[in-house]
């Protein structure tokens, strides 16, 4: 009887450490992180940028062009990683419709050496940009939440455990602890997108990600 108990206890141990591996995963690449959407920040602008990753033992210097776009009853935030020869190595696209349906697709090219963190990249967009309101009513009812103190520093939590830091930076550090700290003059905060001659430097802190994002020159046009 015992021996027929362990039988049926290490496949299901087996069971529970694959999917607890498997939902880590997912945590730290934020494939299971609820976007708000593209409509809750203002439209429409182009930023060129440049971006220092340091990613799997690699500095990776590239440019990009990230822009959010309306079309229509479809609005898209695109985001181009170009190297510095202006060939495209990543292409990431978020469109919502008018029923607030994400679609995503991401393209990278096969000449590219390291696989960049794709959904990381596109996450760090809404993390650095999209207004705390919007974040506040996309993480409503899970797991996630983003709280800001009153240097601007964000903190993208797990289950109250701290997982991503945006700072800007040249700005003081804040001993946080991922607790909700919002103060009156960081709910008030407006974001509208990337501004010209902004730094931000957005920290893993599960796995050896860093990016630092430096906005060269920003442009609003019309819808």
């Amino acid at each position: 009887m015992r021996q027929n108990t362990l039988y049926l206890f290490i496949p299901t141990l087996l069971l529970t450490l694959l999917s607890s591996c498997s939902n880590m995963q997912e945590i730290a690449t934020l494939e299971n992180l609820p976007l708000p959407t593209n409509k809750s920040l203002s439209c429409c602008w182009q930023a060129q940028q440049q971006l220092n990753i340091f990613y799997d033992n690699n500095n990776i210097k590239l440019q990009a062009v990230i822009a959010l776009t309306q079309d229509q009853k479809i609005s898209k935030l695109a985001l181009v990683l170009l190297d510095p020869l202006g060939r495209r190595l990543l292409s990431i696209d978020n469109r919502n419709t008018e029923n607030t349906q994400a679609s995503i697709s991401i393209e990278q090219a096969s000449a590219i050496k390291t696989e960049l963190p794709a959904k990381f990249l596109l996450a760090s967009a809404y993390l650095a940009y999209w207004p705390l309101e919007s974040w506040d009513n996309a993480l409503n009812n899970s797991p996630w939440s983003l709280t800001e103190d009153f240097t601007g520093k964000r903190i993208l939590s797990y289950q109250k455990k701290p997982i991503i830091d945006i700072q800007p930076i040249n700005t003081r550090s804040s001993n946080t602890t991922g607790k909700n700290i919002k103060t009156k003059s960081a709910a008030n905060t407006l974001k509208s997108g990337p501004t010209t001659g902004e730094t931000l430097n957005i920290e893993h802190r599960l796995t050896e990600l860093n990016v630092e994002i430096h906005t060269l020159i920003r442009q609003d046009f019309a819808p």
